[in-house]
């Protein structure tokens, strides 16, 4: 029995646990495949590092044209991370006729258009279902799964790290510094988190749901992206006395005939399915018009649940080239579902300007000034009226607000939870609230997801 022959590039975190999964799983995926995976190539950078990997001898190389040049390799799997040797590499893999699978998202959030159309031209087929939410079937589900629907938002936790992190703030009440710490101790931070924690992972896996989505070909730089560095441990003490969990959410939302993109600190209730998604998880809500609210949940990073991923896509093509192999005459059999859907994305759908969005917001507005005390009561309204001044002026009603003291000791925050406003008049009234002379820091907004079925009129084509 021939092996479906397969060339590995990058043999990290995920590459390790790939290798790992076709090892202890080789038996369960040669019967349910038909025949045996065989790696034959792993491009690695260093041959002298040290490595228990259950690899031959002679299989790992430094030059990537031995994996090209090796014309029994039908599948290169790019698990190396960054985006421009990796898009030289996979369009030259493409170039050569072979099939590729990624688990790459900025890859894939800025090339795919090109990725794509250099593998319809050549025939070939590409698997990246590990590129957004880890080992959850997200990709899938949403080009097949729900294909019947017009998505009307989706909305996600798709980074472990920040959730691991904001999840210690909430919890333990441990400042940004030192939940990130924590995060990077479990390794479930990197020593340089920049692209977690300044939302530009969650931005990437954003890109890849909303084209599968909405069909529309995203501009990375339409997503309005905002990480966690700012917030802290009073913020979400605050969000929990409103009834809100604060959470780094990635959303496409269709309203008023556009789609409106973002990540950022947001506040779910505490009663939403979101709020309760904890650690190192990832979680993803879909609402169709016609299947309504649908929640993927499972392990979102780590070399199992990736590698899992990535050898489900390396099975969907090896049983295609098997149908290939048997029915000659049909020379191509087309790519799968996922491939297809994202292909096929085009402008059908307008994206909204950053900053158009409507909603309600939840204002923190630092004080040194108690509300209360028989010495400080005058301060306390004349704050609360400058503040409501203000706010007016923008177009901002905040009926409910509440004073809650800050950790540190004589620090007040006055709380306003707002009727929904368009977020630009959000961001001119923050600057504004910066000239009271009573506000001892910068102003903070955070966005107010009801994660409730849209009753939107319209929905996107």
């Amino acid at each position: 029995m021939d092996a479906l022959h397969i060339g590995l590039l990058g043999c990290g975190v995920v590459g390790g646990g790939l290798l790992s999964l076709l090892q202890e799983n080789g038996e369960v995926l040669t019967r349910r495949l038909g025949q045996p995976l065989q790696v034959r190539r792993v491009l690695v950078r260093n041959l002298r590092r040290q490595r228990n990997l259950p690899l031959p001898p002679g299989v790992l190389t430094t030059d990537f044209e031995e994996v090209l040049a090796d014309p029994r390799i039908s599948i290169v799997v790019e698990l190396m991370g960054g985006t421009e040797v990796a898009r030289k590499y996979a369009l030259r893999a493409l170039r050569a006729g072979k099939h590729l699978v990624t688990a790459n998202k900025a890859l894939l959030a800025l090339h795919a258009t090109e990725l794509l159309a250099e593998a319809e031209a050549r025939h070939c087929m590409v698997g990246f279902e590990a590129s957004v939410g880890g080992g959850i079937p997200i990709l899938e589900a949403l080009a097949t799964l729900l294909a019947a629907n017009r998505i009307e938002s989706l909305h996600g936790i798709i980074n472990g790290t920040t959730n691991y992190i904001l999840g210690r703030m909430a919890h333990d009440h441990l400042p940004y510094a030192a939940a990130l710490a924590a995060a990077q101790g479990l390794g479930y931070a990197e020593p340089d988190p920049t692209l977690d924690v300044d939302g530009t992972d969650s931005a990437h896996k954003i890109a890849i749901l909303a084209r599968l989505a909405f069909g529309v070909d995203i501009d990375f730089k339409e997503i309005s992206v905002q990480g966690i560095t700012e917030v802290g441990p009073d913020d979400l003490r605050v969000a929990a006395r409103f009834g809100y969990a604060l959470k780094l959410l990635a959303s496409a939302t269709y309203a008023e005939e556009q789609l409106h993109l973002s990540v950022r600190p947001a506040l779910v209730p505490q009663t939403a399915a979101l709020a309760r998604i904890e650690g190192p998880y990832n979680a993803v809500q879909i609402i169709g018009n016609f299947c309504g609210p649908q929640l993927f949940v499972g392990q979102g990073a780590g070399p199992r649940a990736t590698a899992s991923a990535v050898a489900c896509d390396i099975l969907a093509i090896g049983a295609r080239l098997m149908e290939l192999a048997e029915y000659p005459s049909r020379r191509w059999l087309g790519a799968g579902a996922v491939q297809q859907t994202l292909a096929r994305a085009q402008a059908k759908v307008s994206v909204a300007p950053r900053g158009a969005q409507r909603g309600r917001y939840l204002l923190l507005v630092p004080s040194g000034d108690p509300p209360g005390s028989a010495g400080t009561a005058a301060a306390g309204r004349r704050f609360e009226a400058g503040v409501a001044e203000i706010l007016s002026r923008h177009g901002i009603a905040a009926p409910h607000t509440e004073w809650v003291a800050a950790a540190a000791a004589g620090e007040w925050c006055y709380a306003l939870e707002t009727e929904p406003v368009v977020e630009r008049q959000v961001w001119a009234g923050l600057d504004a609230l910066a000239t009271l002379e009573s506000v001892k820091a910068a102003a903070k907004a955070y966005r107010i997801e009801p994660l409730a079925v849209s009753q939107t009129k319209g929905s996107p084509p």
